[in-house]
């Protein structure tokens, strides 16, 4: 048995006329795909690398923050 699927398609004579999947998609015409399908996978990676860089960038920034002390009263003043 052959390890290429095989179809039966008809019958020529006494022996079966068959085509293998490989061959059928070859005989089928393709319809072209715009080139901006292609390119759909690509930018949803790109987008998420995006968002994982900038979610990164963002937990740096609020691990490094220097807190800035507001003091609870006004300094004083001698005033004389």
């Amino acid at each position: 048995m052959c390890k290429e699927p095989f179809m039966n398609v008809g019958f020529m004579g006494s022996r079966p006329f068959q085509l293998s999947f490989s061959e059928m998609m070859n005989e089928q015409q393709l319809i072209p795909r715009p080139w901006i399908l292609n390119l759909v996978p690509f930018l949803v990676v790109i987008l998420i690398a995006v968002h994982v860089l900038a979610l990164v960038y963002w937990i740096y920034r609020l691990a490094t923050e220097k807190q800035v002390r507001q003091p609870l009263q006004p300094e004083r003043s001698k005033a004389h």
